[in-house]
């Protein structure tokens, strides 16, 4: 069964709003989603300054295939390569699974 929310049956609405006119005036305070998002990045700055380079190293030695996925996902989806790299070369350049 769908609810009937005419101001009819809704006794609280009191009618629908006139065209152009908003059910809050006010608004959003102007700069307050950006606001979060700066506070966001300062945070996150702060945290990669203290921890970044142990957090990048524990993921590259723990993690290394969430490691290249962050490399290539921090690349452009189009790179042009100069020189030649072959899939060899690059499995030889990845560290070693760690022991289990």
């Amino acid at each position: 069964m769908i609810a009937d929310n005419t101001p009819e049956k809704q006794g609280n609405l009191q009618g629908a709003w006139k065209p152009g006119q908003s059910g809050n005036p006010l608004g959003r305070p102007k700069g307050a989603r950006s606001k979060l998002g700066e506070d966001f990045v300062t945070a996150l700055r702060d945290d990669f300054t203290a921890h970044g380079v142990a957090a990048i190293q524990k993921m590259r030695e723990e993690k290394p295939g969430d490691y290249v996925r962050v490399i290539a996902s921090l690349l452009p989806k189009e790179l042009d390569v100069q020189g030649h790299l072959t899939l060899s070369d690059a499995l030889d350049a990845l560290p070693e699974p760690p022991e289990r």
